[in-house]
């Protein structure tokens, strides 16, 4: 027999989370074992990433399909570590040119080769492209569970204004006229 609803929820909230917790471990361990220059292995480990956090979203996109709750938090974080994978996709993988271009540059072409591209000067536009589609949907998401909190506050204050009249009309009608 099929397990109950419960424990199937259950299960894909523990995956989701392994392969979430799993994929910013992969994160530590490439920054703190894997040789920078060793372009191979740090594009393989990014793939895993990217993957794990894939695997982890949809999970979690198949639990809030099963009525297990939304977790718009953690998929909006996850969102922006997707993101992150984009965007820092280019950096090692350029390093090694940059040291070559940067030992033949003058002083001056160096620093207007790094000031005028800023910060991602090294990401293609595909990267940033994917970078920005990811880092959007994780806006919608919070935007989303902001609208839909401020939605709720203002029920309440609604709530609470309409037993303060009837609060006030009953205390009116019980008060003997003088």
């Amino acid at each position: 027999p099929p397990p109950p609803p419960t424990a199937k929820k259950k299960w894909i909230w523990w995956l989701a989370m392994m392969s979430y917790r799993f994929a910013l471990r992969l994160d530590h361990h490439v920054c703190a074992a894997v040789d920078p220059r060793d372009l191979p292995a740090l594009r393989c480990f990014r793939t895993r990433r990217r993957n794990l956090l894939l695997t982890s979203l949809q999970l979690l996109e198949e639990l809030a399909d099963m009525d297990g709750g939304r977790h718009e938090s953690i998929r909006a974080a996850l969102h922006e570590h997707l993101a992150d994978t984009y965007l820092r996709a280019q950096d090692h993988e350029t390093d090694e040119k940059d040291h070559h271009r940067d030992a033949t540059a003058r002083d001056s072409d160096r620093f207007t080769l790094g000031s005028s591209f800023g910060l991602y000067r090294r990401s293609t536009v595909d990267a940033l492209e994917k970078a920005q589609h990811h880092l959007g949907q994780g806006v919608q998401i919070i935007r989303r569970q902001l609208q839909t909190a401020e939605e709720g506050r203002a029920e309440e204050r609604r709530r609470r204004r309409e037993r303060e009249q009837a609060e006030r009309g009953r205390a009116g009608r019980e008060t003997p006229p003088s």
